[in-house]
């Protein structure tokens, strides 16, 4: 029980850490508000993805396998193949700043539409349908 709770905190929380656009399916949906996400300390760049999910409007900062950060895109999402900056460009300018340095033209972009959907990786389960990953996997561990 103690687990299943702090999967839907952390869904929930990921949830608050993006604009009021992003909606959360989880269970303490209601404390959405009053939640704030830091990303870690420490990211390795190297191992960062994007996913851009059209459907829902979001983008989910990965380090490898495991979903970091929801962010709201505050701009219509491109049509055409992009890359991991121009993905960043669609953010709100707080979320850019925090965004950009963690991302290159070489960061993979994961894409979700309507018309053409996206295989899931790791780290990208969503059970309920909100666009947020709901169970995160360990995150890596860096060496000092």
């Amino acid at each position: 029980m103690a687990a299943a709770l702090g999967l839907a905190s952390w869904s929930a929380a990921q949830e608050a850490s993006a604009s009021s656009s992003v909606h959360d399916v989880g269970i303490f949906s209601d404390l959405d508000g009053a939640v704030r996400i830091t990303l870690p300390g420490r990211v390795d760049a190297a191992q960062t993805r994007v996913r851009l999910d059209e459907v829902h409007r979001t983008v989910v900062l990965y380090e490898g396998d495991f979903p970091l950060k929801v962010y709201a895109l505050a701009g219509s999402p491109p049509r055409e193949p992009t890359s991991a900056p121009s993905v960043v460009a669609l953010l709100a300018a707080a979320d850019a700043a925090e965004v950009g340095p963690l991302v290159s033209s070489r960061t993979a972009v994961d894409r979700v539409s309507a018309t053409h959907g996206v295989i899931p990786k790791d780290g990208d389960s969503d059970s309920d349908g909100d666009g947020i990953p709901d169970r995160p996997h360990a995150r890596p561990r860096h060496q000092r």
